[in-house]
């Protein structure tokens, strides 16, 4: 069954009829007041960027989505999961150090932040899918307990997805660090000797001391990669 999908003109036509006000439409043009009930706890899918990042959505435009969530009765909180790579969101402390740098508090928001697989990324369920290649999923707690969810998607390049929409928001960026790396695990790096200049950008990024810089050149230790890609 196709999903109905409705777009709408970024820039103003006038003073009365902003992005803001369009994007207010268009939450109720899908019917999600009819979905989401009274005291239900409703995670908003965020993408707070990353460190040196200016593609993410902005806050502004959450702040009007928790507005009608909490209109319709839910209760909203921002969340996402935490990465598998070295960088500002592999922990949930450098994550909402981060959020916060980047305009996401409760003062923006009007919601709680809340990360969605705990302090370390291992705080998930497992629900039995018996799928060719996965059989037990990893899910994030926070997105597994919440009643239902707001998916809020910048659309951007992946290199095992193609387009990271919203379902690759939703299979990869709900899951927990250990549910990334079932999903990451064929993405080993072959390095190229030829190619490689030795600048070591490779063991800064690697998160699990897999990289090393042999003889000026990168190397991959398959005993300790885990294939994140």
């Amino acid at each position: 069954m196709k999903s109905e999908v409705y777009l709408t003109k970024f820039g103003a036509d006038n003073m009365d009829d902003s992005i803001l006000d369009r994007l207010v439409r268009l939450f109720d043009k899908v019917g999600a007041g009819g979905i989401i009930k009274e005291n239900d706890m409703v995670a908003v899918k965020a993408h707070f960027g990353e460190l040196g990042n200016i593609s993410f959505i902005s806050p502004i435009f959450y702040r009007v989505l928790v507005d009608r969530i909490k209109i319709c009765g839910g209760k909203p909180f921002l969340t996402d999961t935490n990465t598998l790579y070295v960088g500002e969101r592999n922990n949930a402390v450098k994550h909402l150090n981060l959020a916060m740098r980047h305009g996401f508090s409760f003062s923006t928001v009007d919601a709680p932040i809340i990360i969605a697989d705990g302090l370390t990324g291992m705080d998930y369920v497992e629900e039995e899918i018996n799928l060719q290649y996965i059989k037990k999923a990893k899910i994030a707690s926070a997105f597994y307990w919440a009643n239902s969810i707001v998916v809020v998607t910048h659309c951007k390049g992946h290199m095992l997805t193609g387009m990271g929409g919203s379902i690759k928001n939703i299979g990869m960026g709900c899951a927990p660090r250990p549910g990334k790396q079932e999903q990451h695990s064929g993405s080993a790096p072959n390095f190229k000797s030829k190619y490689c200049v030795g600048c070591g950008e490779c063991v800064m990024w690697c998160n699990f001391d897999a990289v090393k810089i042999v003889n000026g050149k990168a190397v991959n230790d398959p005993s300790k990669c885990i294939g994140c890609g």
